[in-house]
This record gives structure tokens, sequence and C-alpha cells, in this order.
């Protein structure tokens, strides 16, 4: 008993009499972390200690303005009036969104995962201007800084659309040759007489795509006409 005692008194004079120049107060450190820093320099200076911010730091998990780290760490004594340093957060880490304009929309989704951006929508958009699958436009624009995971939208090409000439009624030859001036592989399908009885021989009965459709010209135009 005495000596238990005896540990405890040395204890209390160890933190009340540190050194040789008088009485030290020792207070314990609290735990500050993930704590606003106005809120923690409050809690700090009801126990007479400084808080000292050492270093902005970005962060995935601490929200901007609270405290990522301290040193002396939470239950350490130091004496009073002394600083704690603090690491805070100033956010999520920005990160730069890539050009991705003019790449095949496969390369440009590995090189979203690659750097921890995520893949948005997808749109779809005619463009004289690229080949079929390539990326011609994106949001967020080219160097603009989102955070970890935002998600880009990509505008892909689908390559010249042009519009399906409206052929119906015209002889077959005539339509072909139509279509293929405007840039279309024509593709002819007879139908037989007792499927169309009242429709004139050779004349186009319908196209598919129909027509005025906006298509690529590599598509066929499948022309249906009645045998003769």
């Amino acid at each position: 008993m005495k000596k238990g005692l005896l540990i405890s008194t040395i204890i209390v004079f160890t933190m009340f009499f540190a050194g040789c120049g008088g009485p030290d107060l020792m207070i314990m450190v609290p735990n500050l972390t993930n704590m606003r820093f106005q809120t923690a320099e409050k809690v700090a200076q009801k126990r007479d200690l400084k808080l000292v911010i050492e270093k902005y730091e970005a962060s995935e998990f601490v929200p901007e303005g609270s405290i990522i780290s301290q040193d002396p760490s939470e239950g350490a004594y130091i004496k009073t009036a002394r600083s704690v340093f603090v690491v805070v957060s100033s956010g999520k880490r920005k990160m730069k969104v890539p050009n991705l304009i003019g790449m095949k929309y496969g390369d440009a989704q590995d090189s979203l995962l690659k750097i921890g951006l995520a893949i948005g929508g997808i749109e779809e958009e005619s463009s004289n201007a690229s080949d079929v699958g390539y990326v011609v436009r994106q949001f967020p624009a080219p160097d603009s800084e989102v955070d970890r995971n935002t998600p880009i939208t990509l505008t892909v090409s689908v390559g010249q659309l042009t519009t399906v000439p409206n052929v119906l009624g015209l002889p077959v030859d005539q339509a072909s040759e139509t279509l293929q001036q405007a840039g279309f592989e024509v593709n002819l399908i007879a139908v037989q007489k007792n499927l169309a009885p009242y429709a004139d021989a050779n004349i186009v009965l319908r196209t598919d795509p129909e027509p005025n459709r906006e298509c690529d010209t590599k598509n066929k135009i499948d022309i249906y006409f009645r045998q003769p």
C-alpha cells in the first residue's frame, strides 16, 4: 500500500514540478482529429494550449477545414501554454480532367479509369470531322479540376449522317441511282406478286431505313418492290 502511494506521489510530483524552474502544470492532450479547426482551437484554449497549423493536406475522408492529425497525439502530457501542431484538411484532392477529344471511345474509358475518374453518360453526334466511335466533345472540359470519381460525359461521333431520299413510287432503277448518288449502297428485295397484288411491278413500295431519316452512309438501304 505504501509502495503504491509512493509511486503516485512521484508521478504527481513529476507532472507538477518538471525541470528545475519551479512548478509547471502538465496537461493531457485531448483528441482533436476530425474536429473543425475553430472548434479544436477553443478546446485547446480551455486547456491553456496553443493550436498551430503545421500544414494543409488533401484528404478523401476528412472534410475541408477539419483536422487530419495532431502532434503530440491524444493522451500525451505536455506543459501548459505549449503548442499542439495539427495537419488540416484542404478537402478532396482535385484532379485535372485529361483531353479525350480525338480518342477512340474505348481508349478514353481506359484513360478515365486509370486516373480515378468515372465514366459518365455517352452521347452520340454526327460529325464530318471524326470517324465513327471517336470522342468529339467531353464534359467537364479538358484541364478542368474535379474531385476524384467525378463522372465525365463523352460525346461520340456516329459518322457523317445523310438524309435518306424519298424514292417511294419511283422505278427501281431510278430509285437505286438516286440513293447511290446520296452515298448509300442499295440492296434490292423483290416482293412476290401475290403479296402486293395491286402494286405496279418494279416500283418502289418501301425502303428500310425509311425516307427522310438521318443515317450513316455506310448503311445499306433496302428497296422493296413487286416482282413483274
